[in-house]
């Protein structure tokens, strides 16, 4: 077994349609040569820039799809272009960019038949009624504790946001030492 050939992609098709929305599943079907691949990822950027990815796992296939589920409160609406394609055969990997590089693993793998692909078409128009380039506004904040903290004693703090639920807030203050120290709720957007 020659160790430094690559699986190679030979074709690459989306083959869910153009626009998805919160539920939907994007499915991008692959093709490789050579060398079975037993893991294929398809990287994305969403309009503010988010990572997203479609994925194949399993059993390595010369032929598979890859698949994402987009999830509103993750994917920002708008355009998800390609950034890489990534296809991995045992430990050996190349990552094919749009502009035609390519990045592989081991760096003395022999280069894959094809190069470029015009992964554009690859591309999906995200609709989602959650607008992720509007923040958490901060509306108020209050200290509800006394003035005075003591060893034991807990500091809270009420706050209210609009716009979009929170679901981390942190106040971080400096004791008289510059020491610091964190307010913080973790959990269910509210």
């Amino acid at each position: 077994m020659d160790l430094s050939v690559p699986s190679s992609l030979l074709s690459i098709e989306r083959t869910s349609p153009d626009v998805a929305r919160p539920g939907d599943t994007v499915t991008i079907d692959w093709t490789v040569e050579d060398v079975p691949a037993s893991f294929v990822a398809v990287y994305f950027a969403d309009s503010l820039g988010n990572s997203h990815q479609a994925t194949f796992s399993g059993e390595a296939a010369y032929s598979g799809t890859a698949v994402a589920v987009v999830d509103g409160s993750r994917y920002a609406a708008g355009a998800l272009t390609v950034q890489s394609v990534y296809v991995q055969a045992d430990n050996r990997v190349i990552d094919y960019r749009p502009s035609g590089s390519l990045y592989k693993y081991p760096s003395g793998l022999q280069d894959p038949k094809t190069t470029t692909f015009d992964f554009s078409q690859l591309n999906i128009n995200v609709e989602t009624p959650v607008d992720l380039s509007v923040p958490s506004s901060l509306l108020s904040i209050e200290r509800t504790s006394p003035d005075v903290a003591r060893p034991g004693d807990t500091v809270t703090i009420d706050w209210t946001v609009e716009d979009v639920p929170a679901s981390f807030v942190a106040v971080y203050f400096a004791d008289s030492l510059g020491n610091s120290h964190q307010a913080t709720f973790s959990g269910e957007a509210a």
